[in-house]
């Protein structure tokens, strides 16, 4: 059975002149009059924004000292406050004052002028602000329709292209701090290669401050997808180390998270024609090929029947003239390191990808999906 989560508010009594009583229900489902029992909002990584207790948002008004970055943290405050309000700020037009109050906040971080004169945190501050603000018109569109309203597909691309917009400034605006924001660089690519499919059902959104910050560690996560009814979390890293007790980074999160590593999505080694295999440490495992991305295959020489790195296993070595078993191999992929990010810019903008950027595009994009999917099914069961 799964776990409620509890302090979720809600119109739990509704009257004949059609106003309704807000309060909020306990972990047993049972209303509740005081929010003492739902969970800290400071620890409340896990639910998405709709289900958190209202009166413990206004109760907990988050303080960064360095005035440049409040206004990040004070929208996603208000973002938070905003999606858990059942009555959703009680008309369309008071919620749209809303979010354009959000969009000038953000808007005045990321244009002040001040960015330059303090931390490099400051950097991280502004490349997470310009991230929320690419996804305001989808918190919007989420909140006038629903949790689980597919997003349409004019948000998707416009969502993309201002990612992209924010990876093309990583080889100027960012590139004197380029270490201090590497991680971040992984973080917008990872969400770009998502949206690029043009799916709902893979459309990322990114975390709020409240969720990138849990006090429980296994509960971190970069983004996230909805999925019947359901997130399904996404935590991004740069790579797979071991780390002092033996474990890996990846074994240090919820099982249930979906563990995006840049190092397996970027170093895929391509040759037109040829499939490069990659000889790994770790036992191989099969994850099945997804073919729903948008895209022309007829460009292709063949079409791909393995994920980037998905490994072919010894039961399914017959299928090639060698014996792959315990070795990794893909027959799509790319350029290694900084080929993705200028394949994204080129393709958001318009600009003509060779057939070589594409596969690197899409290898990545269906890895993602692939190991998204399988932790979704795991899920199910």
């Amino acid at each position: 059975m799964q776990k409620r989560i509890g302090g979720q508010c809600e119109k739990i009594e509704v009257h004949s002149d059609g106003t309704a009583t807000l309060g909020c229900r306990s972990a047993d489902g049972q209303p509740i009059t005081r929010c003492g029992e739902a969970p800290d909002y400071r620890d409340s990584a896990m639910p998405f924004s709709e289900q958190l207790c209202l009166r413990r948002i206004a109760a907990h008004e988050p303080h960064m000292n360095d005035a440049y970055k409040q206004p990040y943290i004070s929208v996603c405050h208000h973002l938070d406050e905003t999606m858990a309000d059942p009555f959703k700020a009680g008309s369309c037009e008071n919620l749209r004052l809303r979010f354009e109050v959000m969009e000038r906040d953000l808007q005045a971080m990321i244009n002040d002028p001040e960015l330059e004169k303090g931390d490099n945190g400051r950097y991280l501050y502004h490349i997470d602000a310009r991230m929320v603000h690419a996804y305001l018109p989808a918190f919007w569109y989420r909140a006038e329709h629903g949790l689980e309203s597919d997003m349409p597909t004019e948000i998707i691309h416009d969502t993309y292209q201002k990612l992209a917009a924010i990876l093309e400034d990583f080889s100027s605006l960012y590139e004197n701090v380029a270490m201090q924001v590497a991680l971040r660089r992984t973080e917008v690519e990872i969400l770009a290669l998502l949206l690029r499919t043009k799916s709902p059902d893979f459309f990322p959104f990114p975390t709020l401050f409240r969720e990138d910050a849990s006090e429980t560690r296994e509960n971190n996560h970069d983004a996230y997808l909805v999925s019947d009814k359901r997130k399904t979390t996404i935590q991004i890293t740069n790579t797979d180390y071991r780390m002092r007790n033996g474990k890996r980074k990846s074994q240090s999160y919820d099982p249930a998270t979906v563990i995006a590593i840049h190092q397996q999505v970027v170093n895929l080694d391509y040759k037109d024609g040829e499939t490069v295999v990659t000889r790994v440490a770790d036992n191989p495992r099969l994850i099945a090929h997804e073919h729903d991305v948008v895209d022309v295959y007829e460009e292709f020489d063949e079409q791909p029947r393995y994920v980037a790195w998905g490994a072919i296993d010894a039961v399914n070595a017959s299928d090639t003239d060698d014996d792959f078993s315990g070795e990794y191999i893909q027959h799509f992929g790319g350029n290694r390191r900084d080929g993705l990010v200028r394949a994204i810019v080129k393709e958001a903008s318009g600009h003509r990808v060779s057939p070589e950027e594409r596969n690197l595009l899409n290898g990545a994009s269906h890895y993602l999906m692939a190991i998204i999917r399988e932790k979704e099914q795991q899920a199910t069961v």
